[in-house]
């Protein structure tokens, strides 16, 4: 009996969470062969061995390593143990969990077991629709013409992509190409379960149409890759986009401006990756839409290293330049005055986010709050901030802080806009044509994880849908 394999991930999460560990000596037994048990083991580190007794002969039938588990049989009913476990080794740990606590987190077993059977069926009624899902094209491209009728099937898989958890929350990415030709496209899989169990439904309906109306002749695709085609399947919404995704900004932040001790070198650096903010904002705001997502676990950064705008699911199409909206949405840190006490905010909110998002990277911390998760702290220093107080960063230039300063004003008519801020002393000797264009070398490129050809999709993404709410991804 195969436990683990009835539970989709968000389950094994939830089991996991509840489990309580237990270390054991070499030698010692986990679990008796003939004693009545109630709980569920699985090894995390060392290793143990399974016998049975019989005729008084003790036999070893299984030896347990690391994630091995045993002791299943006693979530489904009072029985005597089949076998005996021993620890092996200076010292075994394990996860355990009782059959009265798993079933308050999951329910009963034998009702576990009968929903997979029944997912298993369904998947296998439908696996060809499944693997008929074809592309569809989302504007009249030449790009994306070509892509129309291709399946999910005819993609082969170059690379994996690593992302941060906030995107992985319900969504992956993956570098794919067809066999027919070399060109490398962005592969985005959602998750049809992930996006009811985190609430973003509704946001990515809404990602979906907003990404695919922005205007393609003007679009600064070196920052903003640009959507071709859409389809969807049973268990899961595929995007492709140009140029591919290579990897979570997260990952830049700590793995590049972690190493940099000096500030100087952090401040050089944050130009770039700053400019392409400013570079897809300048578009962006021309097309009166707030972005709402810059923050480093909801940015990205494509094969290049270019810093990537591919997150629309906060992002919202305004009226006019000037029209203000009142969801509070986005990361706390990164807020604005005016979004934290409700007052209305528009396209200068972005202005802000980018002025905090420059205080960390070059000092290594945001400049609001203490660090202790707490949002209602952090909301008390965003709206108790005055104009000009940022305190200086150890090593930065007044240059740094002078535009620090401008960009997170707390009057939000006074921020810069974004083709403002381009001609501050700060970005001196920054081509933004040139970065636009993507003609400037990026700093860092993020390490590239070789894979394929066949496509994989992380199980998470792809686990069997039964919901009956379907109506927000009708037309994907």
């Amino acid at each position: 009996m195969d436990v683990l394999k009835g539970l989709t991930y968000t389950q094994v999460e939830r089991l996991i969470e509840t489990m309580s560990e237990r270390t054991f000596r070499d030698g010692e037994v986990i679990i008796k062969q003939g004693d009545m048990g109630d709980t569920f083991y699985i090894v995390t580190e060392g290793a143990g061995v399974c016998t049975i007794k019989t005729d008084g002969t003790e036999k070893e039938v299984l030896q347990l390593q690391q994630y091995d588990y045993f002791g299943e049989r006693a979530l489904l009913s009072d029985a005597p143990r089949a076998a005996s476990v021993k620890a092996i080794g200076k010292r075994v740990k394990c996860l355990h969990i009782a059959r009265e606590a798993f079933e308050d987190v999951l329910g009963p077993l034998e009702r576990i077991i009968d929903q997979d059977r029944r997912r298993r069926e369904k998947a296998a009624s439908l696996h060809q629709s499944n693997v008929a899902s074809n592309f569809s094209a989302v504007n009249g491209s030449a790009a994306a013409t070509a892509l129309t009728g291709t399946k999910i099937t005819d993609l082969q898989m170059t690379s994996s992509v690593t992302i941060s958890e906030d995107h992985g929350a319900f969504s992956c990415f993956t570098i794919v190409k067809l066999a027919s030709g070399p060109e490398e496209y962005g592969l985005k899989t959602i998750g049809k379960n992930q996006s009811i169990e985190n609430k973003m439904a509704t946001a990515i309906s809404n990602e979906r149409w907003l990404w695919s109306t922005l205007k393609e002749k003007d679009l600064p695709t070196a920052v903003i890759p640009k959507i071709l085609a859409t389809c969807c399947d049973i268990n899961s919404l595929h995007v492709l986009c140009s140029p591919p995704i290579g990897g979570g900004f997260t990952q830049v932040v700590e793995s590049f401006f972690g190493d940099l001790k000096a500030a100087g070198d952090r401040e050089a650096h944050a130009k770039f990756y700053i400019g392409c903010a400013l570079v897809a904002l300048e578009f962006l705001h021309k097309e009166d839409t707030l972005y709402r997502a810059l923050a480093p676990e909801q940015l990205l950064v494509n094969t290049s290293g270019y810093l990537q705008l591919a997150d629309f699911r906060f992002s919202k199409r305004l009226r006019t330049r000037q029209d203000k909206t009142y969801t509070l949405c986005g990361t706390p840190d990164y807020m604005s005055p005016e979004q934290v006490n409700s007052s209305g905010h528009g396209l200068p909110t972005d202005v802000w986010s980018l002025g905090v998002m420059l205080y960390e990277l070059v000092s290594g911390d945001v400049p609001f709050g203490n660090g202790d998760d707490n949002d209602l702290t952090t909301f008390a220093a965003i709206t108790g901030h005055n104009s000009g107080g940022i305190k200086q960063i150890e090593g930065g230039s007044a240059a740094l802080m002078s535009v620090i300063n401008a960009m997170v004003d707390p009057v939000a008519s006074k921020r810069p806009d974004p083709k403002k801020l381009m001609s501050d002393p700060w970005f001196g000797g920054v081509s933004f044509s040139n970065l636009a264009a993507g003609k400037m070398e990026a700093p860092h490129t993020a390490p590239i994880n070789a894979a394929g050809p066949a496509l994989v999709i992380d199980d998470r993404y792809n686990e069997s849908f039964e919901s009956s709410d379907t109506a927000w991804y009708d037309g994907f």
